[in-house]
């Protein structure tokens, strides 16, 4: 089996360029048989299915920017505590 990935992006559900290639990435991923996971917020659906790709959408309860960046940086902290991967793109501290 492939090294595990995880791709960290708030709020995956606008259509960005950032947003855009952070799909990109997960597919070019999966496409060489890696297990991606992407972290991200709200409810989306993914531009593409693949069996190796797992979404996990973090709970944020806060509607202004600042409290849910915050909200969700220490979600995604508390996931990666209990859900390491030896590869991350975003912030892992």
């Amino acid at each position: 089996m492939k090294t595990a990935i995880t791709l960290v992006k708030n709020e995956l559900f606008r259509q960005g360029g950032l947003e855009k290639y952070t799909w990109q990435i997960a597919r070019d991923f999966c496409s060489l048989e890696a297990p991606v996971t992407v972290l991200t917020s709200g409810t989306l659906q993914p531009p593409f299915s693949h069996p190796l790709l797992k979404i996990v959408s973090l709970p944020v309860r806060h509607r202004l920017s600042y409290l849910s960046v915050l909200h969700f940086d220490s979600a995604r902290h508390d996931y990666l505590s209990k859900h390491p991967t030896p590869i991350v793109f975003g912030p892992v501290s």
